[in-house]
């Protein structure tokens, strides 16, 4: 009997087993449907996002956009090598705004390239200082035809014979002054080293033709920092360049007038000259040694 009752128990617990079984799984069916229809219905909603933002750009994207290092580096200035040729070809520019009567009152209405100075000048020689030096630095005359230097004086000139000899130019055009008197203070030095200087290259170079330049005149506000370098000394010193010239039989060329006549030629330290004084230069040495 008693065996029957729990027996009979079991029975009815298997029933209850059953039922809550089937509830589960009916459960279990039912959130998974609803999550699946979330699910749907989220990715229908992305969906629609994405179609509309086509051909659009996010607030975002355009905000934070990187910059890339080649776009960055466009929009910095790159220095440079200072350019000579470019200094140079301003100076041109700047000098040329001088008035046009100089040109025609020294005969330099056609004014000429490197290539035909060079030619004329091609068996030529400048000897002098650093007014000397620019005819090659303005790329004016071959720096083969060019003896300069900063500082240059006639005593120092002598210690360049033997390139002087070596190139056995037909003509020798000499031009020193500033630098001798602010050195010696001395005409009669000056003149002394000068014709040792001259003697030294006839003596090797009998042939040859030399000319003797005059000092260039120097603008009044020189003599606040060089007081000896003044108009009036210069003036001195020419004089007794063309008592030596016709002692010692060699010519005398009158460059201080193509100054005299516009001291706008000047730079602004009042003692060197522009870029137009050296055309103006070399037409008056071709109208008068060619």
């Amino acid at each position: 009997m008693k065996y029957n009752m729990r027996y009979k128990n079991r029975k009815i617990n298997i029933k209850k087993l059953s039922i809550s079984l089937s509830i589960l799984i009916i459960l279990l069916i039912l959130i998974t449907k609803l999550s699946l229809k979330h699910a749907a219905e989220n990715f229908n909603d992305n969906l629609n996002k994405d179609e509309d933002m086509v051909g659009k750009t996010p607030i975002l994207q355009e905000t934070t956009k990187d910059v890339s290092k080649e776009e960055q580096l466009q929009d910095i200035p790159i220095e440079k090598k200072p350019d000579i040729s470019k200094t140079k070809n301003e100076n041109k520019k700047k000098d040329s705004k001088i008035e046009t009567n100089i040109n025609r009152s020294q005969g330099t209405e056609n004014i000429k390239t490197f290539s035909e100075y060079g030619e004329i000048f091609k068996r030529d020689l400048f000897i002098g200082d650093s007014i000397t030096d620019s005819l090659s630095y303005y790329e004016l005359i071959d720096e083969n035809n060019v003896i300069a230097k900063l500082g240059f004086t006639t005593k120092k000139a002598q210690e360049e014979i033997e390139e002087i000899i070596n190139k056995n130019p037909d003509n020798i055009y000499l031009l020193f002054g500033m630098n001798d008197m602010l050195t010696f203070k001395d005409n009669e030095k000056f003149i002394k080293h000068y014709k040792e200087l001259i003697n030294e290259i006839r003596n090797q170079l009998p042939s040859a033709t030399i000319y003797v330049q005059s000092i260039l005149p120097v603008s009044a506000e020189v003599k606040a920092k060089k007081p000896f370098l003044t108009n009036e000394n210069i003036e001195t010193y020419n004089q007794a360049l063309r008592d030596m010239t016709e002692e010692e039989n060699v010519k005398y060329l009158n460059i201080r007038d193509i100054v005299e006549d516009n001291m706008d030629l000047l730079e602004p330290d009042g003692i060197h000259v522009k870029y137009k004084f050296y055309e103006l230069w070399l037409q008056y040495l071709i109208d008068n040694t060619k």
